[in-house]
């Protein structure tokens, strides 16, 4: 089994993008539309990295770290967000540890991010 990256964006376009260049990278990619459904999916499926968008309906990025981290499920996390970082900072509270990338972003820079972190 490859490399899996969990992709959560509510964004179909923004979610199909980010699957469509990692795969064609090479690894495995499993994308989801919500944090409630990713949250689901980790119970079973460890992913070694997750992308996830800071603002989405229900439940967001900020909220879907927290139980992450409350279900004791681990890995490397990239945010992205278009959120200022005073709103970036509030929003995620004292969870730190998460890369940070900006909306909109560059999908190279993206894919050099993954790579440079799921090399070590």
């Amino acid at each position: 089994m490859g490399k899996l990256v969990l992709v959560v964006d509510d964004d179909q376009d923004v979610r199909g993008l980010i699957s469509y260049a990692l795969r064609d990278a090479g690894y495995e990619v499993a994308a989801l539309a919500d944090g409630v459904e990713a949250l689901e999916f980790l119970k079973t499926t460890p992913a070694t990295l997750t992308v996830v968008d800071l603002r989405m309906p229900g439940m967001d990025g900020g909220e879907f770290l927290r139980r992450r981290k409350e279900l004791s499920i681990d890995g490397p996390v990239l945010i992205l967000t278009a959120a200022s970082p005073d709103e970036v900072g509030h929003v995620l509270g004292d969870f730190t540890g998460a890369l940070r990338l900006s909306k909109p972003f560059d999908l190279e820079e993206l894919l050099m991010v993954v790579r440079a972190h799921l090399s070590t």
